[in-house]
């Protein structure tokens, strides 16, 4: 008989009580996560799982119960390659025959695979695409993040993302663009659901030195002035925080930093 599940009544587990870093590079990648699940009075003998997808691509671990967590020995994420992204999902499950009740989960956890360690901090995901023909690269909105696709006849397409010339230019427009699809076109000004991408980068926006940390609201007299004045300021302080013209003035003179 196949398992089923009931989702109803399940709690939350905060990103804080997380944290999950891949190891490893040219497609040998493992994991480590630290879980910790005393804030959210779970039964004790409820098992705790951990599952990495993407796309068509699913593991799952089997990280004990919530009185022993316990982390497997084989951790090693075989089904995933370089330069893709991971969404990593924390579950406690409680089973009653072949009832599987989800207590609480964490669910979203993104994480990019290259060449360094990475936790789960990075907003923008970059990878290649070998369809951009003669574009550079190109911001993709239908997926379930906000994709920077990088031409993939370009050998050395990490150190150009990196590269100053390419943030001081590309990165600013790139936040702009995020922010008027979240707000104007999504209508979303939700900074508290921790399982969106919306909510992260008008999180990210707001955490900038100089933002108004309130997002005018729809209902707002002048509220498409307003808004765009917010996603100006939230580029501005995007801009500074960073130096970028600072950084292109030094790589033009070719002193890069």
């Amino acid at each position: 008989m196949k398992r089923t599940f009931n989702y109803t009544n399940r709690k939350s587990i905060h990103r804080k009580n997380i944290e999950i870093t891949v190891h490893g590079e040219d497609g040998n990648y493992r994991f480590d996560a630290t879980l910790n699940l005393d804030d959210y009075d779970l039964p004790a003998d409820a098992f705790v799982f951990v599952e990495a997808s993407f796309q068509q691509q699913f593991m799952r671990f089997s990280f004990g119960s919530v009185g022993l967590v316990k982390p497997p020995e084989d951790r090693n994420l075989t089904k995933f390659s370089s330069g893709g992204v991971v969404y990593f999902r924390v579950k406690v499950v409680a089973m009653d025959g072949e009832i599987g009740f989800l207590l609480a989960e964490a669910d979203k956890l993104k994480l990019t695979l290259d060449n360094s360690d990475q936790s789960q901090n990075s907003l923008l995901v970059v990878k290649q695409d070998e369809n951009l023909e003669e574009e550079v690269w190109q911001l993709d909105l239908n997926e379930n993040d906000p994709v920077l696709k990088m031409n993939k006849s370009l050998d050395d397409w990490k150190s150009i993302v990196k590269s100053p010339e390419f943030s001081s230019f590309v990165l600013p427009s790139i936040l702009r663009t995020i922010l008027r699809h979240v707000i104007i076109h999504e209508e979303c000004a939700d900074i508290t659901d921790e399982s969106s991408w919306h909510s992260e980068w008008l999180r990210f926006a707001i955490s900038l030195p100089g933002t108004d940390k309130d997002i005018p609201h729809s209902q707002d007299p002048d509220y498409e002035e307003k808004i765009e004045e917010w996603i100006d300021s939230a580029v501005r302080s995007f801009c500074k925080k960073n130096s970028f013209l600072s950084k292109f003035r030094n790589s033009r003179n070719g002193n890069e930093s």
